[in-house]
């Protein structure tokens, strides 16, 4: 289609003058020629960069040799200004500015694992300039200089005026080549909140020392196993693939040592111990508090303290409000145990929580009466909270008090906490009765039923696959404690772990595994029938478990080797 105007042709004419040619000639002449100027000075420019740039060869030496002789301080103990000192360190950040005057700083931060200090030094020739560009990132260097204070960074900062590249400092593994050790508990960074380091990187580290294999026991996931196996094909380090996992028991038992008695007729013996820490092994008894209970009211009162001869805590006086004062006329443990063993006969022991309170008992009758443990039947109020009342967010003694409107006068004196839990045993069976549990022996019926997994608190536990069985069976249970049996952290239920134990290796973990747990808390006896589920034990270094010395859950750095 056409719109507008019909097609046109134009013829096109162009005059222009001989003058107006030569100008344009000229013109274009003289850009090319400043083209070419301009390019020419760029070219030099960079041809003094890349002379600059270049790379001093040897150990990079900023102003005067520092010598071995000379003393090294310690970065934590600059504490105010210096005139003159030596440190070194690792670089971990480093730039060269040009300041207005046309001088040259150079900036840059080392670290000695001690502590961080910032380092200035300016340039006094112009070859200090050149060498200052070759300061990089990733070098151990010695500084001599003084130590000031910085108006503009509001710190200790030193003045370098000899900087020397030294070899940095590694770690070795000096073990003979036949006797290189195996990591078997290491934590990607796929561990929430528990690792920075990539499992590339630790993998390359093993290879560095020698190491013929490395496992991966990432907690609770296994997102880390295909970075894993491309670090273990790059390195030629054999990968060991693993788990550390929550394992639960499907039901913690409410009663111990199970009898045909009728809950309602029965006398029961409510106690608490006070103890100087939580180890039964280590610790020992302070006080001792029971009360009677029968027909659903208070008839006897038991309550003594004991002698532990050292003194107490900071931390325990505070919890439980004893003072040594009140204990150095008191009478001695074994006194207190053989008169509170006479009074209980053969009534029914009950505690909250009672495995731990138990655990003192049992140890005090062996060490002090050489006695056998306790055969008495027993209770536990903990569990049976978990049990019977499983919609409230936790079951101390004190939620479970405040819930039923039972006073407790002194949370963590033995004697009151007896009374409180007398009063809760009370509500507490009849609310059982509810439910149809009339007996003793009946209340570890519905250990496993239901939500049982919930109510137990979470042990960890190494599982390492020792073949491709054991890597399917790996990969069931992971499956299982993010969809079935996820109750704040996925878990892993005891009856599962045996259902699906074929080709995996069961380790006992951290101090959060119930081996150490147990040791800490419980005698050695006792705990070997825990650790008799196991395939094998961890023993780690006493830096790991150096936390439980300041919480003053394990008394001192010899118990904690022991």
């Amino acid at each position: 289609c056409t719109f507008g105007f019909p097609e046109l042709q134009l013829d096109t004419e162009i005059f222009v003058s001989d003058q107006e040619i030569q100008k344009f000639r000229e013109q274009k002449m003289a850009e090319d020629q400043e083209r070419a100027l301009q390019a020419l000075i760029e070219m030099e420019k960079q041809d003094k960069e890349a002379q600059d740039d270049e790379a001093p060869s040897g150990p990079l030496q900023i102003g005067y040799q520092i010598k071995d002789s000379e003393e090294i301080r310690t970065l934590d103990s600059i504490m105010d200004e210096e005139r003159r000192i030596t440190v070194q360190g690792y670089v971990f950040d480093a730039e060269t500015r040009e300041l207005k005057s046309g001088r040259t700083l150079c900036i840059f931060k080392i670290t000695d694992y001690t502590n961080s200090i910032l380092v200035k030094m300016f340039a006094r020739e112009k070859e200090d300039a050149v060498l200052m560009k070759s300061l990089k990132k990733g070098m151990w260097v010695k500084a001599r200089g003084s130590i000031q204070n910085d108006t503009f960074v509001r710190d200790l900062v030193m003045i370098a005026n000899d900087v020397n590249e030294i070899k940095g400092k590694t770690r070795e593994d000096t073990a003979p080549e036949d006797e290189k050790r195996v990591e078997l508990h290491l934590h990607s960074p796929m561990s929430q909140m528990d690792a920075v380091s990539s499992i590339g990187k630790l993998v390359e580290q093993a290879k560095k020392w020698g190491h013929p294999a490395i496992a991966l026991t990432d907690h609770a996931v296994v997102q880390s196993f295909p970075d894993a196996f491309a670090a273990s094909k790059k390195h030629g380090v054999k990968m060991i693939y693993g788990l550390e996992a929550n394992l639960v028991d499907d039901g913690v038992p409410i009663a111990y040592n199970p009898v045909h008695r009728l809950l309602e007729e029965e006398t029961y013996v409510v106690f608490d111990v006070e103890t100087t820490g939580l180890s039964a092994v280590y610790d020992t008894i302070i006080e001792l508090a029971a009360v009677k209970v029968k027909g659903g009211e208070i008839i006897e009162r038991f309550e003594r303290f004991a002698n532990p001869h050292r003194p107490l805590s900071a931390t325990i006086i505070e919890l439980t409000g004893i003072t040594d004062d009140m204990l150095k006329d008191a009478p001695e443990v074994e006194e207190v145990i053989r008169d509170f063993k006479e009074w209980v006969g053969d009534h029914t022991l009950v505690a909250h929580n009672a495995s731990f309170d138990i655990g003192f008992i049992n140890v005090a009758y062996k060490r002090l009466l050489n006695s056998e443990k306790v055969q008495n039947p027993v209770i536990d109020t903990l569990e049976l909270g978990r049990f019977l009342y499983p919609e409230f967010k936790n079951h101390r003694l004190n939620t479970l008090c405040k819930k039923f409107d039972i006073e407790l006068t002194q949370h963590h004196r033995a004697i009151y906490d007896t009374e409180a839990t007398g009063y809760l045993l009370v509500k507490m069976l009849k609310d059982a009765a509810d439910k149809n549990i009339m007996y003793h022996d009946q209340l570890n019926e519905n250990m496993g039923q239901s939500n049982a997994y919930q109510r137990s608190r979470p042990y960890h536990a190494t599982l390492l696959a020792v073949n491709e069985t054991g890597l399917k069976n790996l990969f069931k249970l992971v499956s299982l404690s993010h969809i079935h049996y996820f109750y704040r952290v996925p878990r892993i239920p005891r009856s599962q772990l045996e259902k699906y134990r074929e080709g995996l290796l069961i380790g006992s973990a951290c101090d959060k595994g119930e081996v150490f747990e147990g040791m800490m808390q419980k005698s050695p006896e006792e705990v070997e029938d825990i650790a008799s589920f196991y395939d094998y034990l961890e023993v780690m270094p006493p830096g790991v478990y150096r936390h439980l010395l300041q919480l003053e859950l394990v008394r001192d750095e010899k118990a904690l080797k022991e």
